[in-house]
């Protein structure tokens, strides 16, 4: 289940790559800006019960690297790119991957 978190509420995540891009990469000074001018909005949020296939097509088909997980409206965690490239390789070398 994909959903945005908090009903009302304009999250967003902002990351090493959004500081790079849209701040130092065009000369602004990192002390000026507000994180809510950078985030990149809105946060999509999975269900604590989501599967990772539900994820990383998830995150294939928005094109994001990172997915907030919820359990009902409260934000528990976030799943990055790197976590589900590590838990493939992971499961590839127990022997216990499917696809």
């Amino acid at each position: 289940m994909v959903r945005f978190p908090g009903k009302g509420l304009n999250y967003g995540i902002i990351t090493a790559r959004d500081i790079v891009f849209k701040v130092l990469a065009k000369g602004l000074d990192p002390k000026d800006i507000k994180v809510s001018e950078i985030a990149s909005k809105p946060a999509i949020c999975v269900d604590k019960n989501a599967n990772i296939n539900e994820v990383a097509s998830l995150m294939e088909n928005k094109k994001i690297a990172r997915i907030l997980v919820c359990d009902g409206e409260e934000i528990i965690g976030v799943i990055a790119l790197l976590d589900l490239m590590a838990g493939t390789l992971i499961m590839r070398a127990r022997g216990e991957h499917d696809f």
